[in-house]
């Protein structure tokens, strides 16, 4: 409806312009009797409102604006350009709001009312008076870093125009011309349409460029570009540069950044002095050196923009100009408060610029938060919001910064109530106003219309989804925080459904596995950053990027605390590890005690930095769950090794499989309903119907779980089955409920015999896809083993793991028993330990996340859950066995269960340092599976943990099962001794590891 309009309009414009200088002539007698009874557009209410602006008095100032707009120019057939200046004034006040969709649907319409008027300019009456020295408003706060003079510019000048009489021109009657002479501010007009496309840009980042959904015509963009670039020759000479300077801005927005910056220089000035437009001009020159990397000239072009905002009154310029120099100051390395904060704070005050006087304080809160003046800071805070109180700022975007600052302040002070208070404020705030937000729903919004190609929208998803980068780290701290917070699960589905549909599977799968990480994340408390930094500075460097070993280095530079702490906690780990683990002796346990105390005392110190440096505009890498591409996987892998990545979406099963031969083959495996109805049929198959359910011998002698085994391995695979014969090692990133499923108990023909791949083929399980690369981090060659020993299943199996732990201990030199008279708490017992081996029963089926012990002797005391383990110190215990824990699969997946439960803990635990876990699915509780146990850590020291798991089972199904220490089989004579052959004893265990990139050598050397 509205491109029509707009034809329309074009149509009787060509009319108008096709008269003859009689008509002219006509227009140019009746101006002046017209004129007297003009008032200048926009009227003094705008300028009121302008006022109520500035004072961050968003409501009242919308107010204004509307009222000033009902005595705006109009007719029936079109409103004019003044409308540009309420539209996007009230677009301000929305954006100022945190308001982004209205604030960008009045910058629209501004921009179309513009588009709608393009004669407008031609008609203006030329002059040429201006003021060589303008307004003096009291700068103090230093020199300006470029030569800019400022002058002073009418405030009005007059345009004829022309009504129409559109039915005439239709009926190709005589057309009827009538000519008024308005007087308006030309300057205003064009320093809001300059705004209105500043503010797009600033607000829809990447996206602007392709935005055709938010406005009823092409986009906006491509439109204003080529109708800017129609210069009036009427014009008087002082305005071309303004003119130039809204080109520019069209421009950049239209992704010309190098032309935009050559215009935008050209610009700045009509060769010998500053104009309204130039703070615009130079903020956006400083947006566009800070996206080449030019810090230098970005700081010059925002702290330049100060001043001239300040000699045309524009709070909004200066206020910018000083948020972005302060955070460059900062950024580059300054030392010390920026020193112009105080006196432009004081100039704001005398000008009565309210909303600016309450930024500037806010920015110099943030420069003593940098320079960690925790005090300091604190009280800068408290003068900001004190003077937010009664207005709209509180809500606004002033607010959000102030409510990112409160958490800054509050992580830096260790309040840790304070904290969460502002974590909430600013997560509410967010929420409603995050950029990152509004960007991500508009591509969603685009995708759905089909209005951008594949190509295009992929590019979109990339820009809008990835993670933020250093930059946006370091001059956006609060929305790139808020970035990660609401991290969009639903966009990220519909990138994957791009990429299938663009065949980029490579791609498809680690979009995939972002999402994956992306659940992790919000699990963990700020998301995944304090983790991060865990790994950063103590983790292992080998699981470091090239990157993230640069980003430690230089956080360690500001932070030398931190590299003093760990040092310490290196020398305190070796004196620990000299000492014996397990002793009776109350001198040694004294000592244990008090090494124990000094680590976990000077951990908290670190912890303590490490939240603070959380909200400080610190850039660093997510660096666990590790991001990996197919092709870093595929240059890691052995000959032999397959990784099979499994992917749920949309009720679709789909798999890839990488191999080291610089190949994968993608496969839809068809809807997962099918996977849903015959995992729970092999399982109940194979006896799993309730955790506690006893089993008749006759139920071993069945055969009807091969038939749903060798069914789901052929949906799998989708292959004949001399395709296994290539495959040695299958590493397995299950999805949903193929969690649940045994594939080493999967059935393939080898000649006319059925085999369980376990035969033939060793097999790991990683809980993301980033995980399936070969670990590079050299195996722990120190540390005992801790076994404790409980009931893995009823009062009887207390024995019989007993027994169990003597043999291991028998067999295994520096094995300790691990009761609940430990020295240590186990998050730092587990400091010595280098396999942890757990004969006890774990339920898990009704705790809270994370809030189950590894341990069990120390249960629901202070650091026993798995979430204290990932807190530092870091490292220890890298094998843990769990040969009793519960999961779904226990009850043949009667419960409600997709795995998601098993993907998170086991990346908990390997958060801590775990590298690899043999849990159980669900648990025999009988002799059959510690004898498990027994042979897999008995042969960790000599071999990679997949070839110890596929050993183990290969022994036990040799042997025969005791039914006398099995509590799952009912009372049996030994003539009917169930063959151990049958899945339910070895099939129900998840080896989850990591690998490693060369397999260890003999004894563990």
């Amino acid at each position: 409806m509205l491109s029509e309009r707009f034809a329309q309009l074009s149509a009787l414009s060509s009319v108008v312009r096709a008269q003859s200088g009689l008509v002219l002539l006509l227009l140019w007698a009746s101006a002046n009797s017209v004129f007297s009874q003009q008032a200048t557009v926009p009227d003094n209410r705008y300028h009121l409102a302008m006022n109520f602006f500035y004072a961050g008095e968003y409501d009242e100032a919308m107010k204004g604006f509307r009222q000033s707009a009902l005595g705006g120019v109009r007719t029936p057939q079109w409103r004019w350009v003044d409308a540009v200046c309420y539209e996007t004034m009230i677009g301000e006040c929305f954006f100022h709001m945190g308001d982004n969709k209205n604030a960008i649907d009045h910058y629209n319409a501004a921009i179309q009312v513009y588009l709608a008027n393009p004669d407008w300019m031609s008609r203006i009456q030329a002059t040429n008076q201006v003021r060589l020295v303008g307004r003096n408003p009291g700068i103090t706060w230093g020199p300006s870093p470029l030569p800019l003079v400022p002058a002073q510019y009418p405030d009005t000048l007059h345009s004829v125009q022309v009504s129409v009489n559109a039915a005439a021109v239709v009926q190709d009657s005589a057309i009827q011309l009538q000519s008024q002479l308005y007087p308006i501010n030309f300057v205003e007009v064009v320093r809001c349409m300059t705004l209105a496309m500043y503010r797009r840009h600033d607000i829809l980042g990447p996206v602007a460029e392709f935005d055709t959904l938010l406005i009823a015509k092409p986009a906006i963009s491509h439109d204003v570009e080529p109708e800017l670039r129609k210069f009036p020759t009427t014009l008087p000479q002082w305005a071309r540069p303004m003119i130039g300077v809204m080109h520019a801005m069209a421009v950049a927005s239209n992704g010309g950044r190098d032309e935009a910056l050559q215009q935008m220089e050209k610009h700045l000035s009509n060769g010998q002095f500053d104009h309204p437009l130039t703070g615009l001009g130079l903020l956006m020159l400083g947006k566009l050196s800070l996206e080449k990397g030019e810090l230098d000239k970005a700081k010059q072009y925002f702290y330049a923009s100060t001043f001239s905002g300040a000699h045309y009154l524009q709070g909004d310029v200066v206020e910018e100009g000083f948020l972005h120099a302060v955070r460059l100051h900062t950024l580059q390395g300054e030392q010390g408060a920026f020193a112009p904060l105080e006196l432009a704070t004081a100039w704001a005050n005398r000008e009565r610029l309210r909303r600016l006087q309450v930024s500037l304080v806010l920015s110099a809160a943030e420069n003593a938060a940098i320079l960690r003046n925790w005090n300091g800071a604190n009280g800068l805070l408290t003068q900001a919001q004190r003077g937010m109180v009664r207005t709209a700022m509180l809500a606004g975007d002033v607010g959000g910064r102030a409510q990112y600052l409160s958490a800054q302040v509050a992580a830096g002070r260790g309040n840790q109530k304070q904290l969460a208070a502002a974590q909430k404020g600013l997560l509410t705030y967010l929420k409603r106003s995050s950029r990152y937000q509004f960007r991500t729903s508009v591509t969603e919004l685009l995708a759905k219309a089909d209005a951008v190609s594949d190509r295009q929208l992929n590019e979109l998803y990339q820009a809008t989804l990835s993670e933020p980068v250093d930059l946006e780290w370091e001059m956006e701290t609060a929305e790139s925080y808020g970035r990660i917070a609401l991290a969009r699960l639903p966009e990220l589905e519909s990138w994957f459904a791009l990429s299938l549909r663009l065949r980029a599977y490579d791609k498809a799968a680690m979009i995939h596995d972002q999402m994956r990480r992306t659940r992790y994340w919000q699990t963990q408390p700020d998301f995944g950053r304090q983790l991060s930094l865990r790994w950063l500075i103590e983790g292992p460097e080998a699981a470091l990027s090239k990157n993230a070993l640069k980003q430690k280095q230089t956080i360690l530079g500001r932070y030398p605390e931190l590299k003093q702490w760990s040092d310490e906690i290196k020398t305190l780990k070796a004196e620990l590890a000299k000492l014996p683990a397990s002793s009776r002796d109350t001198r040694v346990t004294k000592q244990t005690t008090l090494v124990g105390q000094q680590i976990a005392k000077l951990s908290e110190q670190q912890e303590a930095v490490m939240q603070e440096i959380v909200y400080q505009p610190e850039s660093f890498e997510r660096t666990f769950p590790p991001t990996r591409t197919v092709d870093d996987i595929q240059s890691t892998l052995q000959p032999g090794q397959t990784v099979l990545y499994l992917m749920e979406y949309n009720g679709q099963l789909y798999s890839l499989w990488i191999s080291a031969a610089n190949n994968y083959d993608f496969r839809n495996l068809g809807n997962v309903r099918n996977f849903s109805q015959s995992i729970p049929k092999l399982l109940q198959a194979m006896g799993n119907y309730d955790a506690n359910y006893v089993l008749d011998v006759e139920h071993f002698a069945k055969t009807d779980w091969e038939t749903e085994a060798y069914q789901l391995q052929q949906q799998i695979s989708g292959r004949k089955d001399d395709f296994w014969n290539s495959i040695q090692e299958l590493i397995v990133v299950p999805d949903g409920e193929l969690w649940h499923l045994p594939f080493e108990a999967l059935l393939r023909k080898d000649g006319d015999e059925m085999v369980p791949l376990t035969n033939t083929v060793k097999i790991r399980y990683v809980p993301t896809l980033g995980l399936g690369q070969n670990d590079s981090r050299p195996l722990p060659q120190v540390g005992v083993n801790a076994i404790v020993v409980g009931r893995p299943f009823d009062k009887n199996s207390g024995a019989w793991a007993a027994e169990t732990a003597v043999s291991i201990r028998n067999a295994m030199p520096k094995t300790i028993a691990v009761t609940s008279r430990m020295a240590l708490p186990s998050h730092l017992a587990k400091l010595t330990w280098r396999t942890l081996i757990t004969l006890d029963d774990i339920d898990d089926s009704k705790r809270e996340l994370y809030a189950w012990s590894p341990t069990q002797v120390d249960k629901g005391k202070p650091g026993s859950r798995i979430l204290d383990w990932s807190v530092l110190p870091f490292g220890g215990a890298s094998q843990v066995v769990l040969p009793a824990f519960h999961t779904a699969a226990e009850t043949g997946l009667k419960a409600s269960n997709n795995g998601e439960a098993l993907m998170l803990d086991s990346l908990q635990m390997m958060a801590a340092g775990t590298r690899t876990i043999l849990l159980s699915r669900w648990r025999t509780g009988g002799k059959s599976s510690l004898e498990l146990v027994r042979e897999f850590v008995q042969e960790l020291p000599n071999m990679a943990p997949s070839a110890a798991w596929q050993r183990s089972v290969a022994l036990l199904r040799s042997l025969e099962v005791d039914p006398l220490k099995e509590p799952r089989i009912k009372e049996i004579t030994t003539q009917d001794v169930p063959s151990s052959q049958h899945p339910f004893f070895w099939a129900g265990y998840l080896l989850i590891d990591t690998g490693v990139n060369q397999p260890p050598q003999e004894n563990g050397q």
